[in-house]
C-alpha cells in the first residue's frame, strides 16, 4: 500500500468536507418525521460509504444514525471491547 503524504491528506480531507457541506443538510423545523430532511438522508448514505471505504462495519438504522467499528490494532489488539 502506498503511503501517503501529508499534502495527498490535506487535499482528500478537503475534497470530503467540501463534498459533505455541499449537502443541504438543514433539519425541517415543522417536520416530525426523523430526520426531518432528504439531505440528512443523502449526508448519512455519504458518511456510511466513506466509512464503508475505509473497512468500517458500517450499521444505519431509519433515522439516519451511521454507526460504525473498524477492528483494533496495535497493542491491546486481542483486548475485550469497552463500548
Amino acid at each position: 500500500m502506498t503511503q501517503l503524504t501529508d499534502q495527498d491528506l490535506q487535499t482528500m480531507s478537503f475534497g470530503h468536507l467540501q463534498e459533505v457541506v455541499a449537502i443541504d443538510s438543514q433539519s425541517d423545523e415543522h417536520s416530525t418525521a426523523i430526520p426531518s430532511s432528504e439531505g440528512q438522508r443523502v449526508l448519512a448514505a455519504l458518511v456510511a460509504t466513506r466509512l464503508e471505504a475505509c473497512g468500517a462495519t458500517v450499521e444505519r438504522d431509519p433515522f439516519a444514525n451511521v454507526i460504525a467499528t473498524l477492528p483494533g490494532r496495535g497493542t491491546g489488539v486481542d483486548a475485550p471491547t469497552i463500548a
